[in-house]
């Protein structure tokens, strides 16, 4: 009689055959694309052999036959391949790559179903097909046995799944219950919380003892907050992956998308070795696969334009992450046409998106953000890939929520380049604690730029721009943060007094950049720096723009995190005649004498 699979064994099967997948897919792309070299060509061959073969094995040994069939036949056409009987090409690489998508697939769906099935004799006789159509030497494994259908005999065991009454009640599938961590992560961690727990007797000691004032009291103290500072910092980072398996995937969307459109496209990576957190990780998937997808559609010309425009015919899309602070910036660039700031112009207005009146006071950063915009599209004809003006606006969506920033740079005839910064956290950030009317709110340290005396600079007030100053050769808008945040009746912050200063004659403000433009906050007291938890605040007032989420400072006291990025007053400013404007002097006719007041 069968025995039966424990739930424990079946989730390391699911996780360790998501990863041999991943691992076979990378190697499949590297053989279509032609950059393993000829020394190591056989050694990789050999190891994509493996891990079709290991796959094979262990589903069988759990007893999902379709996975075991399907791999099956990966495995043979792989064998006349790397014994030489067989000249990988495309249609080879295409046949297995479709094929580890359905194998994705069907290790999805038996995750929460053990009866889940999926068509997949397609997928073998492609396979099948792919052997068939090429010669064989004389003396090679015979062609009837490569072409069964029937792999060879394994021992078959039933396997146990939860069923739809057991489920958990988080909806989403095991592969995002679980994450690998490095055992010495965990060393250290038990490490920790071992010098916590005696250190947490000393003290209990001293509290029996009613010696809690001693210097070795305070000593311990100190300790044990420099043990929970380690301990915060490691625990981060046991969420922390690796971003190489999304580069890995964006690999596989490049060849994709490049097959489809007859481009050539060459993919370049750098800082694949770069963490992030794995929420993040997972959300920020679908932005970058749009903007690889555009990349190749939009960015890249045909074979024949490059060539008439003296390029050579294989574009280059790049895929690059670095860490810088407690952000991490993620770059894709192409070496394209660029973008051309008169033709997105010309289109938005046809789409009646903005006016001829706007358009032309435009800058080309500002034309080249209408790419952003829902409901834009510079193709004409609609296809799988674009054309439907939807995308782009998804993008800086996805990024927005992550409490990210996106910017674009390009160079008509050169290329372009958008760059993605993003925390490496989600729930624990550096903040900056100012105060405003009497209350402290937290700004993530990732928006500040810098905090200047704004008493030691000029203030220049004009009707249509407002306060401004020049930072450094810069001119740059001043707003009060006191009044973004009472604009619009915005009844959950009670204003205590306004009127009332610390300190009148030191007036700080905190400079920050919304879209790639500078402007600046005026606070009325900077209170200090410190590590915020991110706490979730009612839908009421979560969805509130320039809101981020709440936090408990270290006296105890509620506060709100801020997004000065998206504060609603900044809206109603027009930024664009000072962020556009290549004169770096204030106009003569908006010069004024310095403000002597807030």
């Amino acid at each position: 009689m069968p025995s039966l699979i424990d739930n424990e064994i079946l989730q390391i099967f699911f996780e360790e055959g998501r990863q041999t997948l991943d691992e076979l897919e990378t190697g499949i792309l590297s053989l279509d694309s032609g950059s393993i070299p000829q020394d190591s060509l056989q050694s990789k061959l050999d190891e994509m052999f493996r891990h079709a073969h290991n796959f094979k094995g262990s589903s069988a040994a759990v007893g999902f036959e379709q996975l075991t069939h399907l791999a099956h036949a990966i495995e043979d056409l792989l064998t006349l391949i790397k014994s030489g009987h067989i000249e990988p090409n495309q249609p080879h690489c295409s046949a297995i790559l479709r094929s580890i998508d359905a194998l994705r697939k069907i290790l999805i769906g038996l995750s929460t179903d053990s009866t889940y099935q999926a068509p997949i004799d397609h997928h073998i006789a492609e396979l099948r097909a792919a052997i068939t159509d090429n010669s064989i030497s004389p003396g090679s494994t015979s062609k009837e046995h490569l072409t069964s259908d029937n792999p060879p005999p394994t021992q078959k065991v039933e396997a146990k799944v939860k069923t739809p009454s057991e489920k958990s009640d988080n909806p989403k599938s095991a592969e995002d219950k679980s994450i690998r961590v490095n055992t010495i992560k965990l060393d250290g961690l038990l490490n920790l919380i071992g010098e916590l727990v005696v250190n947490q007797s000393m003290m209990i000691s001293h509290r029996v003892n009613s010696t809690t004032g001693s210097d070795h009291a305070v000593q311990t103290l100190a300790y044990i907050e420099k043990i929970v500072l380690e301990l915060q910092s490691l625990a981060m980072t046991l969420r922390m992956v690796p971003i190489k398996p999304l580069f890995q995937k964006m690999s596989r969307i490049v060849r994709d998308v490049s097959v489809q459109l007859s481009k050539e496209v060459a993919f370049q990576t750098e800082g694949d070795h770069v963490e992030l957190d794995k929420i993040v990780l997972d959300r920020v998937t679908d932005p970058l696969t749009h903007l690889i997808r555009n990349a190749i559609d939009h960015g890249l010309e045909t074979p024949s334009d490059r060539s008439a425009a003296g390029k050579n015919t294989t574009g280059v899309v790049s895929l690059a992450a670095q860490q810088q602070d407690d952000r991490i910036l993620i770059t894709v660039r192409d070496n394209g046409k660029g973008l051309d700031a008169e033709v997105l112009k010309k289109k938005a207005i046809q789409k009646n998106l903005i006016s001829p009146e706007s358009a032309t006071s435009m800058s080309d950063e500002e034309a080249w953000n209408l790419v952003f915009l829902p409901g834009f599209s510079t193709k004409e004809n609609i296809s799988d890939i674009s054309g439907r003006g939807v995308g782009m606006d998804v993008v800086r969506k996805a990024v927005t929520e992550l409490k990210g920033d996106i910017r674009i740079r390009s160079k008509k005839g050169q290329g372009t380049t958008f760059e993605i910064a993003l925390p490496l956290s989600l729930s624990i950030i550096p903040g900056m604690i100012v105060s405003v009317d009497q209350e402290n709110y937290v700004i993530p340290v990732s928006q500040l730029v810098e905090i200047i005396e704004l008493q030691k600079f000029d203030v220049h007030t004009s009707t249509q721009k407002g306060r401004m100053i020049n930072l450094r050769g810069e001119v740059i808008p001043v707003h009060s943060l006191s009044e973004l945040l009472h604009s619009g009746n915005r009844t959950i912050i009670s204003r205590k007094n306004s009127a009332t200063r610390p300190n009148a004659e030191y007036r700080p403000a905190i400079i920050s950049r919304r879209q790639g433009k500078k402007f600046a906050c005026e606070v009325d007291a900077i209170v200090g720096q410190q590590q915020i938890v991110i706490k979730k605040l009612g839908s009421e007032i979560q969805t509130m723009a320039g809101i981020l989420g709440g936090a408990v400072l270290s006296n105890g006291e509620p506060s709100m995190i801020l997004d000065l990025t998206s504060l609603p007053g900044l809206n109603t400013v027009n930024l664009r005649a000072l962020a556009s404007s290549n004169d770096k002097r204030i106009p003569s006719e908006d010069r004024h004498e310095p403000s002597k007041s807030a």
